[in-house]
């Protein structure tokens, strides 16, 4: 276990700083009305999937690279769920840069 004491450390903190930026991305947008547009909506968006990545995907990975017996099912949740919340902040990274990309060709509109 002292092998992954300094990982769990370092992991943890990476999730508390996560998770607290994306609330204050959250509770910026939420408290300033000037700021409601859809682009911020979609960086809104994108801050709640990794709320999810800093608060579940995160100590999902912890857990299994400690290497403990665990059911298969159980195994494969913990497995998956973080490759989902990832490719899910890819795919909303996608969505801002298309957004981005039309309101630049198309600024009129």
């Amino acid at each position: 276990m002292d092998m992954y004491f300094g990982f769990v450390v370092l992991e943890g903190v990476l999730a508390v700083a996560i998770i607290s930026i994306n609330l204050l991305v959250c509770a910026t947008v939420y408290l300033h009305k000037e700021l409601r547009c859809i682009t911020n909506y979609l960086i809104v968006c994108l801050a709640v999937a990794d709320l999810g990545v800093g608060a579940l995907a995160i100590p999902f990975s912890m857990v299994l690279s400690m290497e403990y017996v665990l059911c298969f099912y159980t195994c494969l949740f913990l497995t998956c769920f973080p490759l989902v919340t990832t490719q899910f902040s890819i795919l909303l990274l996608l969505v801002i840069a298309i957004n981005a990309h039309l309101k630049i060709k198309l600024p009129n509109r």
